[in-house]
């Protein structure tokens, strides 16, 4: 099946509205095109929690998840055909570059520990965070090993990152194992 642009085939009136709603509900292409095809979308209720990101994650709506909580945040979403978006996974705390999470004042407490995921971009064989700092922070003080993460990976690099880290990070996802986390 060739590619078609959606302005060359739709009514004008009808893709300006399939828009509007896009950006109002932080939808992705996958999941508007499973709307225009009349497959059924039933989203879990949002919230900015691990509980959360790993139901969306686990209905195949980690991309939505992430799109929601970085608009609520007021952060750019990376563009998504410049980087492959991961499942929700458990990263071990020493690979993410400390650089950024290291430069505010160390023994500042978070005024409250969201229980949100680590949002993470893989560049130039790098972690860094770019939602999350002060969780990152948090984490360290408490020696905690690893945390939940989404993680975009830049698509010339996504095969570096799935053969340096991916069986690691799917070792240490455990929601199917476990049952709600530590």
């Amino acid at each position: 099946m060739k590619y078609e642009n959606a302005k060359d085939i739709l009514p004008a009136s009808l893709l300006e509205e399939v828009q509007k709603y896009a950006e109002e509900f932080f939808l992705s292409p996958e999941s508007i095109k499973k709307i225009v095809y009349g497959k059924k979308l039933n989203l879990p209720e949002y919230s900015p929690s691990i509980y959360s990101a790993e139901r969306y994650s686990d209905a195949g709506y980690g991309e939505e998840w992430v799109r929601i909580f970085l608009e609520k945040a007021d952060i750019e979403i990376p563009d998504m055909s410049e980087y492959f978006l991961s499942e929700l996974v458990r990263i071990p705390l020493r690979l993410i570059d400390s650089t950024d999470a290291e430069v505010k004042d160390e023994n500042a407490e978070p005024d409250s520990f969201p229980d949100a995921p680590l949002i993470i971009v893989f560049e130039d064989h790098k972690f860094n965070v770019i939602c999350g700092e002060e969780n990152l922070r948090f984490l360290r003080k408490e020696k905690k090993n690893a945390y939940y993460a989404f993680i975009f990976a830049r698509n010339e690099e996504y095969s570096y990152y799935l053969n340096n880290f991916g069986k690691q990070f799917r070792d240490n996802n455990f929601f199917h194992r476990e049952g709600r986390r530590n």
